[in-house]
């Protein structure tokens, strides 16, 4: 009978997989293509009225070459306008997806030019409305 010896694989012969992308399903928005690196929020308060209006501008960072659109998550707000790096665009509110709220898909102007690491600013300006699910407003008393 004839001994043998097991000999482990070198450490390169078996590539490392590639790095995965988010998948999160509690979302509308498609962070695995452009995910926001920082946020401005410009708020105006109505106490009196519940209501909050005003702009979030969001600096994003491309992660999928040739990403066409941003898609965020909303809830009953009201959509005013939509800029992508200082341009108004065109965007569209889904409709609502139960506790998902409404996708609000904002297209990128040269998204052919796009590549991963390339920062885009958008900017939404909005109010919120009486059926925000994630606002609550409380009374003095």
């Amino acid at each position: 009978m004839t001994s043998s010896t097991w000999t482990p694989p070198a450490p390169d012969a078996v590539p490392a997989l590639p790095p995965s992308k988010p998948n999160d399903r509690h979302t509308l928005s498609n962070i695995q293509d452009i995910y926001s690196k920082h946020l401005h929020l410009d708020w105006s308060i109505d106490w009196d009225a519940k209501i909050i209006s005003g702009s979030v501008t969001h600096d994003l960072i491309v992660d999928t070459d040739g990403v066409k659109e941003v898609v965020l998550d909303t809830s009953y707000l009201d959509i005013k306008h939509v800029e992508v790096e200082g341009e108004q665009v065109q965007s569209k509110v889904d409709e609502r997806k139960g506790m998902l709220g409404s996708a609000l898909h904002i297209p990128l102007k040269h998204a052919d030019k796009l590549k991963k690491g390339d920062k885009v600013s958008v900017k939404v300006e909005y109010s919120t409305t009486s059926q925000c699910t994630s606002l609550g407003w409380l009374t003095a008393e």
